[in-house]
């Protein structure tokens, strides 16, 4: 299917371990096409730093991550442009050298924790949902994703989470529900979500 310009841009907010990614799969699902998922997690900085000071880095400011280049790349594909996005290696803490051609489609979703803390970022979103869910259920999930794809410890994914996870989302995250269009409960079954939103929507 071509793409129909401009593209809807929908964005996903929510808690470390809420289910955005998951949300975000589900939505391409129903929508029934090729939509391009754009994760603010492939677009942390570069760093020179070593990597013992790379292990420390605080990963949950909105600092860490290169919004300038996240907003142009959706600039671009609402515009009905291509962008090469980067790929980041969470195992050495470092860009890789391929990038992921992203065409753009009828939708396009971005999903990620600080979605909307940036102004510019956030009007370029037709559709801002934030997905809640309890911190009992956001650690579970993220204890089991990091030992699982990020060879962590269980003892450093909690560490992580009481030091700078939880912390950072209170601060900058959490607040930014308040330009959702639609808050989610992430506790609830997918399906029930997915429901939610695209009659919600018309999608």
């Amino acid at each position: 299917m071509s793409p129909i310009l401009p593209p809807h841009l929908i964005g996903i907010a929510g808690p470390s371990g809420g289910g955005k990614t998951t949300l975000a799969g589900a939505l391409c699902e129903a929508l029934g096409e090729a939509i391009p998922v754009i994760p603010l997690d492939a677009y942390y900085r570069e760093s020179r730093s070593s990597p013992e000071q790379l292990a420390s880095r605080n990963f949950d400011h909105p600092d860490a991550i290169d919004d300038s280049l996240v907003a142009d790349h959706l600039q671009a594909l609402a515009a009905g442009r291509p962008v090469d996005r980067p790929v980041y290696d969470f195992s050495t803490h470092r860009r890789l050298a391929e990038t992921v051609h992203v065409m753009p489609a009828s939708f396009v979703i971005v999903e990620g924790l600080f979605v909307f803390h940036w102004p510019r970022l956030r009007q370029l979103l037709g559709t801002r949902i934030f997905l809640d869910a309890t911190d009992e259920l956001c650690l579970k999930r993220r204890i089991a994703r990091d030992r699982l794809d990020r060879g962590r410890t269980e003892a450093s994914v909690r560490h992580q989470w009481e030091s700078t996870v939880r912390p950072m989302f209170e601060r900058y995250g959490e607040p930014t529900a308040a330009f959702a269009d639609a808050v989610c409960d992430g506790n609830r079954p997918l399906d029930e979500i997915v429901d939610e939103v695209t009659r919600r929507f018309g999608w």
